[in-house]
């Protein structure tokens, strides 16, 4: 699945978890590569290396039109998700990968903005390999000190 695998899992099995970031992460999942599956076996299938991303994808989606996530503090619009620096804002995430064959579509309620509180975007200067450059650069003198590889 991804590297932080444990972390994502949590946030998906989190009923108090914001509508906001269960939205984020199902569209940052890329929900159109998972919809040209019938389900899990024919995943296994032809593309078994994709079956854990296909489980949380699905989970995500079958649990957010369930109700299962019901706090809404945030703002979220699945058009303009920022995934990474340099991000093409205009971009819209809900047409990435439409063009694949599908055989399932994604819910309507899946492509809703939610109304909220807006979250700054994340200045990507501040920051590198996903740490703030100040712990960053410690980390890198300890690596010097202790001459660590």
């Amino acid at each position: 699945m991804y590297d932080n695998e444990h972390l994502l899992n949590w946030i998906k099995e989190n009923p108090r978890i914001d509508k906001a970031i269960i939205l984020a992460a199902y569209w940052m999942s890329e929900p159109y590569f998972a919809k040209q599956f019938k389900d899990g076996e024919e995943v296994e299938e032809k593309e078994s290396w994709y079956s854990d991303d296909f489980d949380f994808t699905e989970e995500i989606e079958k649990r957010y039109c369930n109700g299962f996530y019901k706090t809404n503090e945030l703002e979220c619009d699945p058009k303009n998700i920022e995934l990474r620096e340099n991000y093409d804002k205009s971009a819209d995430r809900t047409l990435i990968d439409s063009d694949l064959k599908r055989i399932r579509e994604i819910p309507e309620v899946m492509f809703e903005k939610l109304k909220g509180k807006r979250i700054s975007p994340i200045d990507h200067k501040a920051y590198t390999d996903g740490l703030p450059n100040i712990y960053y650069l410690r980390i890198e003198e300890i690596f010097e000190k202790y001459e660590i590889e």
